[in-house]
């Protein structure tokens, strides 16, 4: 058929569907009237089906779709098999991509070696300073296990296929950068840094106060810092040893500057509340004196505008309510009084016990003690050896139940904790372990001495004073002496209240002496004259043994 004869078989088909019921013919057989015609008819819509290359088109781009699906399928079940470090990983310039934990830590191991670092040296420059660290002495040791472990987990942080898939498809595209896993003695190379670059630094200091000599304080401005920053430096040490480059380092310090002020804190910390001045020990085990801080009475509005001015230290007026213990007071009352004393005596002692008793008390007399603490004999004197001038001499031992007397270094000793416990218990003072002899003793009264041995039995009292105490041991001419001092002294009970509002202080010190008289002072920052002192009230004043115990 032609495309003319196409045509018209479907203008006859159109036709028809659009014929009106009445015009068609009947079921008796008659035909219907003819067909009118009308200018008004609308055209009939001619419709053409759809063949040739566009048909096909279709197809070729279905094939596609379908083929990019089956390859993005591949590439997800490659993805989610993939058992490997993620590609484009290095470990410095180590292509350590697509390896297993175990051949990864093969293939570090035999680059990252501590023989690699042997003999080498680096020089460290700050400023005008240098200095030449031995890599050797930084105790550094690779680790290529824990190194390959970290490349592995490295884009597996987050559980499940799509995070893994997404870490895989960034990595195809990105570069991984891994450093080597190492120990090494920290403290050292810091040290190292430190001691080079410390006569350079300075710490930065926010804003200050310090008390004035006219009731006032004076408040300073914040003064930067000069820091190395430690943890650059340290990574540029690294940075060297893991390239095996070694080499020069240069640390630069940088300005810092102080933290921000925060207005409310540091109000806070000018008026905190008064504190005592108190015994504390230094790093030679002395005692000294802490000096006291007085509570600082001023208005908030004062503080603020001295931080607002311009100047680098200005001053404003406070009131200050000092606490009840000042320095002065606490180092006039040290060591005033004697509290208690005790001499024995050891005439008839061989030549190896008298020097035992005169070794020991050296080693004890000076001994201080700050409140609460303890003496333990054992732990001052420590082990009686011939190292520490002890000689062999007589000494007490308990065998199958049974006392008897053999010869051990540092016999005689006994006689020393013994004196010290009777002075100890003439000056009041707590004991927290003691035990007698097994036998009786000459040189104290039965039941007051007190037997010591390496090991145990202990002897160890408190100073359960509010002051410090010192040991005074003197032993020689067959007598040994001991003298315990400290203060008896009493001081009036103060309690300090504070309100603080946030603007504004008002203290009230209140102070009881020991006759019971009572006197109430108030601070108050809004009313800067000190009101006088006003008296509220006036009261009327009104031992066991052990099996195998060596006792010297």
């Amino acid at each position: 058929m032609s495309d003319k004869e196409n045509i018209a078989a479907d203008e006859n088909e159109t036709e028809n569907v659009f014929k009106r019921p009445g015009n068609s013919q009947n079921d008796s057989g008659a035909k219907s009237a003819p067909k009118k015609t009308s200018d008004n008819k609308k055209p009939v819509k001619k419709v053409k089906a759809k063949t040739g290359k566009k048909g096909k088109g279709g197809i070729i781009a279905g094939c596609i779709a379908g083929a990019v699906v089956l390859a993005a399928a591949g590439y997800g079940v490659y993805v989610n098999a993939y058992d490997g470090i993620m590609p484009h990983t290095y470990v410095e310039d180590v292509d350590i991509s697509g390896m297993s934990q175990q051949e990864a830590a093969a293939a570090l191991a035999g680059v990252y070696s501590e023989d690699k670092l042997t003999g080498k040296t680096m020089n460290f420059h700050c400023m005008d300073s240098a200095s030449t660290i031995n890599v050797t002495n930084l105790s550094m040791t690779f680790e290529p296990e824990k190194t390959a472990s970290d490349a592995y987990n490295a884009g597996r942080e987050n559980p499940g296929f799509l995070n893994k898939l997404k870490s895989f498809t960034g990595s195809l595209f990105g570069h991984r950068d891994m450093m080597p896993a190492v120990s090494y003695d920290e403290q050292a190379l810091t040290g190292a840094i430190s001691d080079l670059c410390s006569p350079y630094e300075k710490e930065p200091l926010g804003y200050t106060y310090r008390l004035g000599t006219n009731n006032d304080i004076i408040i300073a401005k914040p003064q930067q810092g000069v820091k190395v920053n430690m943890d650059d430096a340290v990574s540029q040490v690294l940075d060297k040893i893991y390239t095996f480059t070694f080499g020069d380092v240069t640390f630069v310090p940088e300005i810092t500057d102080a933290e921000p002020l925060d207005l409310d804190a540091f109000y806070n910390y000018i008026t905190s509340p008064a504190v005592d001045a108190q015994y504390a020990k230094d790093e030679n085990n002395k005692v000294y004196v802490v000096p006291s801080k007085p509570q600082i009475i001023v208005s908030k509005s004062e503080v603020e505008r001295a931080v607002n001015q311009p100047e680098i230290e200005y001053s404003i007026p406070v009131q200050t309510v000092e606490p009840a213990k000042n320095a002065q007071f606490l180092q006039s009352v040290m060591y005033e009084d004697t509290l208690g004393t005790y001499t024995t005596y050891y005439g008839g002692s061989s030549a190896s016990r008298s020097n035992n008793i005169s070794v020991c008390s050296n080693t004890i007399s000076g001994i201080e003690l700050l409140p609460g603490e303890r003496f333990d004999f054992n732990k001052v004197v420590g082990q009686r050896t011939a190292a520490r001038g002890y000689l062999p001499a007589p000494v007490y031992v308990i065998k199958d139940g049974e006392t008897v007397s053999e010869t051990d270094y540092g016999g005689g000793i006994c006689q020393v904790s013994s004196t010290i416990f009777c002075a100890v218990n003439r000056a009041g003072l707590k004991v927290i372990a003691r035990t007698s002899h097994s036998k009786d003793v000459t040189y104290v009264p039965k039941g007051m001495d007190a037997t010591v041995s390496w090991g145990g039995p202990e002897f160890i009292f408190e100073n359960s004073t509010d002051y410090p105490i010192r040991l005074f041991l003197s032993a020689g001419g067959s007598t040994l002496s001991v003298s315990i001092v400290g203060s008896n002294v009493s001081v009036p009970e103060t309690s300090i209240t504070v309100q603080n509002d946030g603007s504004n202080v008002v203290a009230t010190r209140t102070s009881t002496d020991s006759d019971g008289n009572t006197v109430q002072e108030v601070f108050d920052s809004s009313n800067p004259p000190l009101p006088p002192p006003t008296e509220i009230t006036a009261a009327v004043a009104g031992g066991t043994e052990s099996s195998g115990t060596t006792e010297e």
